[in-house]
């Protein structure tokens, strides 16, 4: 509406007026003669009249004069070329048509200048919310990224070997008669696999030591000749090398004068990708032992038992371990 409003104005005010006929204009132009000049041609000096003096008169010569020069003097006739008023109403047309437009473009400028602010700001809006959306769907995705990897560390974490040390077995065995000491206990280490899968690469090793003081804290070292391959199924279990102890030893530790240390490690990886070497690592003390250790083994008899605790640092598994998981052995 407003445009339609618009236009209509302009129109009235861009087509002229028609001229009107200028007056005692003749009505066919075409029929004036051409006038190349301001002054027509002049028309023939007529003859001077003989002047005849009459006798016994003076003549008025002053007036005489005068009025002889009037006839003697040709009459100018002149003509003005008419009014052009066409040429004034096309000047005026123009002007009114340069006003015009200049008004019509400043009003134009000026909606444009507006429409491009609503534009911008529409713009910037748009763009605040894609940001927005782009950040909820950089969420949505992080979000989504953590439950997959949330659920596939509850998948490995579920189903993964796991190693870990299963106490230690002693059986009583005789040595030949001639031999002093007879007796003697072997101590063997049990590894189990709690978890759903097997152990892949396993190597394992167990150290032991009868000493007369407590052990120290920095002597947890093994070397590759150490090590033993393995494989553990799921649910598994696994001997390592033993030790040999006599009767004596043993009834010395039960006494306190000595004190008898077993430490180990075992290194695995399970059937996953891409993820670390596994590693177990513990360290116990024989703490109380009951029964006679020079006598053999018997149920009734002589119920012998060694009771093991864990004893310093050395007890881990993964990243418990700390930096001493990162060394080959």
């Amino acid at each position: 509406m407003r445009l339609s409003v618009l236009v209509c104005f302009l129109l009235l005010v861009i087509i002229p007026p028609v001229p009107g006929q200028a007056p005692n204009q003749p009505a066919d132009e075409s029929k004036q003669p051409k006038d190349n000049s301001h002054t027509q041609q002049q028309p023939a000096k007529p003859a001077a009249p003989a002047h005849v003096v009459k006798a016994g008169t003076t003549p008025n010569t002053d007036g005489q004069r005068t009025e002889e020069k009037k006839r003697d003097n040709p009459i100018a006739i002149t003509t003005t070329k008419p009014l052009d008023i066409r040429a004034d109403v096309t000047k005026d047309w123009m002007d009114r048509l340069n006003w015009v437009l200049t008004a019509t473009l400043l009003v134009v400028g000026y909606f444009g200048v507006r429409y491009a602010k609503k534009t911008l700001k529409e713009i910037k809006a748009t763009g605040v919310q894609a940001e927005t959306m782009i950040g909820h769907a950089n969420t949505q995705a992080q979000a989504a990224l953590d439950h997959v990897r949330i659920s596939e560390l509850s998948m490995i974490a579920g189903d993964r070997a796991y190693v870990h040390h299963g106490g230690f077995k002693w059986i009583s065995h005789q040595r030949p008669p001639d031999t002093v000491p007879r007796l003697f206990w072997r101590i063997r280490p049990l590894w189990i696999n709690t978890g759903n899968t097997p152990t892949r690469k396993l190597r394992v090793c167990v150290k032991y030591e009868l000493r007369d003081s407590p052990l120290p804290t920095d002597t947890f070292q093994f070397t590759v000749d150490d090590m033993a391959d393995g494989l553990l199924s799921p649910k598994g279990e696994v001997e390592s090398n033993s030790f040999d102890i006599f009767g004596e030893d043993l009834a010395a530790v039960a006494s306190g004068t000595k004190h008898f240390y077993a430490w180990g490690v075992a290194r695995y990886r399970d059937v996953f990708p891409n993820t670390p070497e596994r590693v177990t690592k513990f360290c116990c003390r024989a703490n109380l032992i009951t029964g006679d250790p020079h006598v053999g083994f018997d149920a009734r008899a002589n119920p012998f038992h060694i009771s093991f605790v864990m004893d310093g640092p050395h007890n881990c598994a993964d990243e418990d371990c700390g930096e001493d998981n990162a060394r080959p052995i």
